[in-house]
């Protein structure tokens, strides 16, 4: 598309639903109708035309229908979750609110890219070890903390967004020495550990996990998440463990 037609939605990087958004932006062209401006024309020869000479050959910033395909719309939810505590910032129906209107280039909006970490080094996901690689993370929360996120990826077969939540919900959940279960709160991350082990609290008792908000890193770079297609197709070297739902 890049090439012949001079249109390109975005870094793949950057994008949600890629299947989703190039099936809805194909749907309009097959009612001859322009994506940017959405104006419906006679014959597709016009509609070429008109979006070439207008250069409409792009997706318009404005219309916040397709918010919802960008990671990076989603950072606003995670601000306001910061402003406001305890406040969950996506709806119970899951529907993503559209982010403001703006007169940038989409080009300009998606240049959220960051460098892969030079430094394989990963934090675990529950306590504050620092492992050699991400692999060796895995295996330790899965040895110690009795979460196998692997076993936990094939059991309720999580697509890689829905990992990628998973991930940075744990991270963040703990990080504020709270139990990824039953929510209790505790003073420091030994009280937090003792507790999880104790009760087996290993693993989100409903759905908060998956707001759009925990797309965000909470580790920032995590090299875990930018490793994660090959280290969950490895055979971990410890016993799994299966989720407690």
């Amino acid at each position: 598309m890049a090439a012949e037609h001079s249109f390109s939605p975005g870094h793949a990087d950057n994008l949600i639903n890629l299947k989703t958004l190039l099936g809805t932006l194909q749907s309009r062209l097959d009612s001859l109708q322009c994506f940017y401006c959405e104006r419906t024309f006679k014959s597709a020869k016009v509609l070429r035309k008109h979006m070439k000479t207008k250069r409409h050959l792009r997706i318009n910033p404005r219309l916040s229908f397709y918010d919802q395909f960008y990671v990076l719309n989603y950072a606003r939810c995670k601000d306001d979750e910061e402003e406001e505590e305890g406040k969950s910032c996506g709806s119970d129906s899951g529907e993503v609110a559209p982010a403001a209107a703006t007169t940038s280039e989409p080009d300009q909006l998606l240049e959220w890219v960051e460098d892969e970490p030079q430094d394989r080094k990963t934090v675990c996901l529950i306590c504050e070890l620092v492992l050699d690689t991400p692999r060796l993370m895995l295996d330790h929360c899965t040895a110690a903390h009795h979460f196998d996120l692997r076993a936990i990826k094939s059991q309720l077969d999580l697509g890689f967004y829905d990992t990628v939540m998973l991930i940075n919900f744990v991270r963040t959940t703990c990080a504020k020495c709270t139990c990824v279960q039953c929510d209790a709160v505790f003073a420091d991350r030994a009280q937090l550990l003792g507790h999880m082990n104790s009760t087996d609290h290993t693993f989100p008792a409903n759905d908060e996990w998956r707001s759009p908000c925990n797309l965000l890193p909470a580790l920032s770079p995590d090299p875990l998440l930018f490793s994660l297609s090959s280290v969950m197709d490895k055979t971990p070297t410890v016993n799994p463990a299966t989720p407690n739902t």
